[in-house]
């Protein structure tokens, strides 16, 4: 049975295609974050999982997302 799909599957795959050209990448462009955490805090963990996106200059944090995990929303959307 192995050897009837893998020569099913060679019979399907198409031809390699030829490579296409990419363009440079844009090496000014930033990785766009949105941050989704629990929050829990003041100054724990999860708060501070967020400093180093903050600080980091190749790093656009678009925006942040609160999640009930540790504690409420509220809370958490406070200390975030």
């Amino acid at each position: 049975i192995l050897a009837a799909l893998s020569g099913l599957a060679a019979a399907v795959a198409p031809a390699a295609a030829p490579a296409k050209e990419t363009a440079p990448k844009d090496v000014t462009a930033k990785t766009l974050v949105f941050f989704d955490n629990d929050f829990l805090g003041p100054g724990q963990s999860n708060i501070q999982a967020l400093i180093p996106l903050l600080r980091n200059h190749d790093v656009d944090v678009i925006g942040l997302g609160v999640v009930t995990g540790d504690q409420w929303a509220t809370e958490a959307t406070a200390h975030a």
